[in-house]
């Protein structure tokens, strides 16, 4: 992000969906790319048309989302395309996979299933000699501890690598840690009824591709072929579903990793079944394939409900999308379209009021700092933070979609949060913010420090704005 805004401009919000955007390209261009090491290039040009699709009609703006989710799919995709590439290659090539894996972890760790799955079909494959087999899994491994090795590196550089790690491994496991796990399964039946209410013609042909999947792998006797084939995107499906399972949270933007996998699989099979019938029966097929593809244009151009029994939601089609854009345009200039689009436009004008006011009595040497979670007001105000917690959810324990994770409970995240307010108020000793910017006003028993800190050194400012911020000015300034 540092190095988009840096080349597009600081307050060019918009080009990080570019970004995003670009990656999302990236993904499909890889998932072209495996398809067709797996099957014909026509089986291939279909699951490329379907995949956006698919995508879009399932999670709607998610799927383009410039979350880490969508930069570890690339990466994953790469991995798993150079993967198929340099199976038949010397052991060392595996190399390449497993640092484009490595590189795809550290984005976002629940990419590590896909680890298990190309050791095992390098068995499966039974191509090598184990001897070449265990060498080529230890050329994967170091692939991926190259790239933490690196990342470990830095962060040790910045006297940071405990906190890195913490916050990477200790701090997920917390935050996910009061779900059940045995509500897991039951949350996502809960997303695939919704998504076949949703879309009843996509599902059947979804279900119809694990089920092939399943019985060209146990049938006997075998093809060689086929049981590889399937072997790899069944567990290549099933890794993915364990990726966006394993926290249990299911975030909308979490099913991009699910999408790849699920479209090659139901074309795959699909596909392959019907290329086995007459020519007669295939012409059929390109006239129900044509109706599909209508009906799909049809659906994700009209507006409806999905997760109906989950976490409702709206999927906004395109047409309506660039029509609020228009009237966005029309009502507040060009410039608001850089405004993060997942806060409410009409505070717009409010927000861009509390940069005013920042700016006026703040100079641009003087630092600021922002308790609360909008953290890009430092970059709108082009005024820089007084701290490294640009972002205060670690310190109040405030999540989304969670409940508060109550550090004075936690013995580690009690421990973290000592360590937080020194780090804190060393920061604060070394650049004495000259104004803070308040929007998460709750004031919990373990942040009393801060609350003390503001009282005794900032004096409240009044604004005109109608919004959930306060001002505050340090005294005698």
């Amino acid at each position: 992000y540092k190095l988009i805004l840096k080349t597009a401009g600081a307050n060019n919000f918009a080009s990080i969906n570019y970004a995003a955007l670009s990656f999302y390209l990236a993904s499909t261009i890889f998932l072209f790319l495996i398809v067709r090491r797996l099957a014909s290039k026509g089986i291939a040009n279909i699951t490329v048309i379907l995949y956006p699709f698919i995508a879009n009609l399932f999670i709607g703006r998610d799927a383009i989302n410039p979350n880490a989710e969508i930069y570890m799919l690339s990466f994953a995709l790469s991995a798993l395309f150079f993967y198929l590439k340099f199976m038949d290659k010397k052991s060392y090539f595996m190399l390449i996979p497993g640092l484009l894996l490595g590189i795809s972890t550290a984005f976002k760790q629940p990419c590590v299933f896909y680890f298990p799955v190309m050791v095992f079909m390098l068995f499966v494959m039974n191509k090598k000699q184990i001897k070449e087999i265990i060498y080529a899994s230890i050329y994967l491994f170091s692939g991926i501890f190259a790239v933490w090795l690196i990342i470990s590196f830095y962060f040790y550089s910045k006297n940071a690598l405990w906190d890195f790690y913490f916050l990477v491994f200790g701090f997920n496991f917390l935050y996910c840690g009061d779900i059940a796990k045995y509500k897991i399964p039951f949350r996502l039946l809960q997303i695939y009824s919704g998504f076949f209410c949703s879309y009843p013609l996509i599902f059947p042909f979804y279900i119809f591709g694990l089920i092939r999947s399943y019985y060209l792998i146990i049938k006997k006797p075998a093809d060689k072929k086929n049981r590889f084939l399937y072997s790899f995107l069944l567990l290549w499906h099933l890794s993915d579903l364990a990726g966006i399972s394993q926290s249990g949270l299911f975030y909308y933007h979490y099913f991009i990793q699910l999408i790849p996998s699920m479209t090659a699989i139901m074309v795959i099979a699909f596909m392959q079944l019907i290329n086995s019938y007459s020519l007669k029966k295939k012409i059929y097929f390109s006239a129900g394939f044509s109706i599909f593809m209508c009906v799909l244009v049809y659906q994700s151009l009209t507006e409806r409900k999905i997760f109906q029994f989950y976490d409702p939601c709206s999927y906004i089609p395109p047409q309506k999308v660039y029509s609020q854009r228009k009237k966005i345009v029309k009502t507040y200039g060009k410039q608001a379209l850089y405004y993060p689009y997942y806060r409410s436009i009409k505070r717009y004008w409010q927000i861009l009021g509390y940069v005013k006011t920042i700016q006026r009595n703040i100079t641009s040497d003087d630092p600021i700092f922002i308790w609360g979670n909008i953290s890009e007001m430092y970059l709108l105000a082009n005024r820089r933070p007084a701290s490294r917690f640009i972002h205060v959810s670690f310190i109040t324990g405030q999540f989304y979609g969670l409940k508060n994770l109550f550090y004075t409970k936690k013995k580690p995240l009690a421990r973290y949060l000592n360590r937080i307010k020194k780090l804190l108020f060393d920061d604060f000793t070394k650049n004495p913010p000259k104004a803070i910017l308040v929007s998460f006003h709750n004031q919990l028993e373990h942040t009393e420090f801060f609350w003390d800190y503001l009282k005794k050194n900032y004096d409240y400012k009044k604004t005109p704005y109608d919004l959930p911020l306060s001002l505050y000015i340090r005294k005698n300034e």
